[in-house]
């Protein structure tokens, strides 16, 4: 052996006499060796042994350590192999290259506590390591190290890394194209966004928000409504016309009318029901709910709009138009009662009578039922008998809650549906009472009404209804008993913002 170095005592001053040991060995020019020692010790031997030598030579630090009275074993020396590991690395180098071959480097080292250095170093030392391992120190990524602990209590340590890291070929393509793929899905989930606010204010605009409530949650919805004004319009001699023009005509002619009509319904706060042909149907005092006056002031000022816009409107092609509008008011139900292409419909006779105010009027006239006019004007309260109290609120009918908490039933209770078309709003021609040219205040309107029967109605007679809003004065004309299609005789009335209709 070139070099000779026994730590016989490394776990203190008691010598372990049937402990191996290991005792690396760096020499200046890089070579490792390792001697790989074993005590030998001879028993039945008193402690003076001196195994034929005139003297000990057994080097032993402590001799009361280097014997086993019970055993009666001496310590004798040790027998000792030196093993050249760089040598032995390169014949046995079959499983650590496999770790090359994997694109890994490694280093394998032992603890310093078990190295002779010809230096006073106190790291571990590398053993063997891959041949660009010791070049690639400063490009390490994530260091795996792997322990194996041997016999002789000495832990050897294996470091793997991948040179410029730990980190797959693919690692980079993917952060280049991470923020692309980001932009992409942020796109679409923009469009997403954007579509479902587009479907919700598509659904917004169909129906008032309480159905949509109503309806997001998976429920009926139904709500009663007093006091409302309905109004109806179509156009005078639409089946002419639209036998005399080309669909893509007609339908130029129908949206160019009602597009204007729409925004007129959303300057006056009323809600556009739907439309069925050339029939315009909107709703005052239901979405929002108003009070019945004012409902139905609203619902004069479109109706008068509507005339306005009618009366100036012109075709691509020089045609113009003309309408009829009919108003009453009244209890109305509103429900929904299809999902599928799903809209509010508004179910009583105050519907009915307003579609028959619509279709017995004059041409760009405005015919109005009296229960209408009722409220427009206190003094003409008493020219119908109406059998609903338009004071009264109405009610949800049995089986129904409150449309706020949408808690309602899957079906419209029958016997409700026969009350609402047949007792809601039906006018008594018994008797009348007529105001003309009267002040708008109640108090002195009353004193100047006459009462009489219906035959004795003055048809002509103008009634005054201030507009507080606007400022303007509606003017009632009233047509005394009308034969109404399906309603018998009632009391109407023409409204204008000009006193010059004719009855």
């Amino acid at each position: 052996m070139a070099h000779w170095a026994v730590p016989l005592c490394r776990l203190g001053k008691t010598f372990a006499l049937d402990v191996p040991w290991l005792q690396f060995i760096t020499r200046p020019s890089g070579q490792v060796n390792v001697n790989i020692g074993l005590p030998i010790t001879i028993a039945n031997v008193s402690a003076t042994e001196l195994f034929g030598m005139d003297s000990d030579v057994s080097h032993c630090p402590n001799p009361a350590g280097c014997y086993d009275p019970v055993r009666r074993a001496r310590f004798w020396g040790v027998a000792v192999a030196s093993v050249d590991l760089g040598l032995m690395f390169k014949l046995q180098d079959v499983q650590l290259s496999r770790l090359r071959a994997e694109g890994l480097e490694y280093q394998l080292l032992v603890p310093a506590n078990v190295v002779l250095a010809t230096d006073s170093s106190t790291e571990d030392m590398v053993v063997t390591q891959s041949p660009a391992a010791e070049k690639s120190t400063e490009e390490q990524g994530a260091i795996v190290t792997v322990s194996a602990m041997l016999p002789s209590g000495d832990a050897w340590t294996l470091k793997v890394w991948r040179l410029k890291g730990n980190n797959p070929a693919w690692r980079t393509p993917l952060l280049a194209t991470m923020p692309l793929v980001c932009l992409i899905l942020a796109a679409e989930l923009l469009v997403v966004l954007v579509s479902s606010y587009r479907h919700g204010e598509l659904v917004r605009a169909m129906l008032p928000p309480a159905a949509v409530r109503c309806l997001a949650a998976g429920q009926e919805y139904a709500e009663a409504f007093d006091g409302v004004t309905i109004l109806f319009a179509d156009i005078c001699s639409y089946t002419t016309i639209s036998s005399e023009l080309t669909p893509r005509q007609v339908v130029a002619l129908l949206s160019g009318l009602y597009d204007r009509f729409d925004k007129l319904c959303e300057q006056h706060g009323m809600y556009k029901v739907e439309i069925v042909g050339d029939c315009w149907m909107a709703a005052s005092g239901a979405f929002p709910r108003y009070a019945p006056r004012e409902a139905a002031l609203r619902a004069a000022r479109q109706a008068l709009d509507m005339v306005r816009v009618a009366d100036a409107y012109t075709t691509e092609d020089g045609r113009r138009v003309q309408i009829r509008v009919g108003l009453a008011s009244g209890p109305v139900f509103a429900s929904v009662i299809s999902h599928k292409m799903a809209h509010v419909t508004l179910i009583g006779d105050t519907t009915n009578v307003a579609a028959r105010m619509e279709s017995s009027c004059q041409p760009m006239h405005i015919h109005v039922a009296a229960s209408t006019a009722a409220l427009l004007h206190p003094a003409l309260a008493n020219t119908s008998s109406p059998q609903h109290d338009l004071g009264k609120q109405a009610s949800v009918p049995p089986g129904f809650a409150s449309a706020t908490s949408c808690d309602l039933p899957a079906t419209l209770p029958r016997s409700y549906l026969e009350a609402a078309t047949h007792n809601q709003g039906v006018l008594s021609m018994s008797s009348v009472q007529v105001c003309v040219n009267v002040d708008t205040d109640t108090s002195k309107a009353a004193s100047c009404c006459t009462s009489g029967p219906a035959e004795e109605l003055l048809v002509g007679s103008s009634v005054e209804v201030a507009d507080p809003d606007t400022g303007c004065t509606l003017h009632l004309v009233a047509r005394g008993p009308q034969n109404i299609k399906g309603k018998g005789l009632m009391n109407t009335f023409w409204l204008s913002s000009t006193p010059s209709l004719q009855a």
